[in-house]
């Protein structure tokens, strides 16, 4: 299937590399005009140099845990491409595999304000823009799809901060789609299991030992690693009006991790 969304403005978060570059292309192949965003503004900048090639597309830095980015990111769809259509929740950071007995508390509240407050706020953002009423055409409504985790699904594979975040997006997003179904905006969720992205930086400055060898465990038993390219193909999808029948989705794409 050729999905086109030639008539479509997205967001993606979290795009200056990983899957959130991935996804970025994917739309742009698809049609779509697109915005991306991240907190890395020199791998941001190589990644628009890159994607501009292929399309409309404009690059914001910015932190999104700071509401004033949230709105510059709104205000830009509308001044470059008079609308948003597509919100995609990609941006986010790892843990470093700590219980909840052993996090240092600062470092939770950071994980919080990065995985779940952060597109919270920007979910919020686009369910506004979504209903307004001054749209081009009058058309209201939306996509919203956000990438959680199969540490959403289970409970040993992270630390209490990172699975938490997960596991709270899963019930942001199907509150969302109740709420929103009959104003036109779907809301949808996909839980990857391991693939090749940058979020593995937080290991950098160690990790729980104890931790890690529990989530270990599991990742010995895992199928296979995702590819982004391939599973930006279903983001774009799950977005498009092809699937405007699937809302409030929980979407595995773990190559059957978590069914073991």
């Amino acid at each position: 299937m050729n999905t086109s969304l030639t008539t479509k403005t997205a967001l993606v978060t979290g795009a200056a590399g990983g899957l959130g570059k991935a996804v970025a292309k994917a739309f742009l192949h698809a049609g779509a005009s697109v915005i991306i965003t991240d907190i890395n503004e020199p791998m941001l900048q190589t990644t628009y140099k890159e994607l501009s090639e292929l399309g409309p597309v404009h690059a914001i830095a910015g932190d999104l845990t700071s509401p004033q980015v949230t709105t510059n990111l709104i205000e830009t769809a509308r001044e470059q491409y008079s609308k948003l259509d597509i919100l995609v929740n990609n941006a986010g950071i790892m843990d470093r595999f700590d219980p909840i007995g052993d996090i240092d508390m600062s470092f939770w509240d950071r994980i919080l304000a990065v995985n779940l407050t952060a597109p919270a706020r920007v979910t919020r953002a686009a369910v506004q823009e979504f209903l307004r009423e001054s749209r081009p055409d009058g058309r209201t409504g939306g996509a919203i799809l956000t990438v959680g985790s199969i540490n959403g699904l289970r409970g040993g594979i992270a630390g209490a901060a990172y699975t938490t975040t997960k596991h709270a997006l899963v019930g942001l997003t199907r509150n969302t789609a109740a709420h929103y179904a009959r104003k036109g905006i779907r809301s949808n969720i996909i839980m990857p299991g391991l693939m090749e992205t940058n979020i593995r930086t937080a290991y950098a400055n160690g990790v729980n030992e104890g931790g890690k060898a529990l989530a270990w465990k599991s990742v010995d038993v895992n199928p296979g690693q995702v590819d982004v390219d391939e599973l930006a193909k279903l983001v774009v999808f799950a977005c498009s009006d092809d699937a405007g029948y699937l809302n409030g989705a929980i979407i595995s794409t773990d190559h059957g991790w978590q069914a073991i």
